[in-house]
């Protein structure tokens, strides 16, 4: 799970991720572990960041935070007017935030395109029956 949402980061912030140090639980066994991850990284660029995540829970909780010199982002999965999504906020070197929500889509788009592709698919026969391609 936790490899989603660090490609997550990489994407957000445009760079790599040099070290980390965490703490990780595994408290729900219906989970694959971790299932609760509290950890601080440095990225190549110098700036530092906080990643939590708590999947354990009725309400999963996911909260990226990076700090630099020109500001800091934050990223939280929440809830508002009754919609699952992310409020991203942007905190200016003049200490002013702005602040915006994006509704969660899930995978629709991804179940789109995957659908089209295969539709589109022909399928190659193979003697071996433990071997389908397509």
């Amino acid at each position: 799970m936790g490899v989603h949402f660090t490609a997550g980061l990489r994407m957000l912030v445009g760079c790599e991720i040099t070290s980390v140090s965490a703490i990780t639980s595994h408290v729900d066994k219906t989970l694959p572990p971790p299932d609760i991850i509290s950890s601080n990284f440095n990225l190549e660029n110098g700036c530092s960041g906080v990643f939590v995540l708590v999947a354990s829970s009725r309400s999963p909780k996911i909260f990226w935070r990076v700090v630099g010199l020109k500001g800091t982002v934050q990223v939280e999965r929440q809830k508002q007017d009754g919609k699952h999504g992310y409020t991203v906020l942007f905190y200016g070197a003049d200490g002013k935030c702005n602040s915006s929500f994006y509704p969660f889509c899930g995978v629709n788009e991804e179940l789109k395109c995957f659908v089209h592709d295969i539709s589109k698919a022909t399928l190659k026969v193979i003697k071996d029956p433990n071997f389908m391609s397509v």
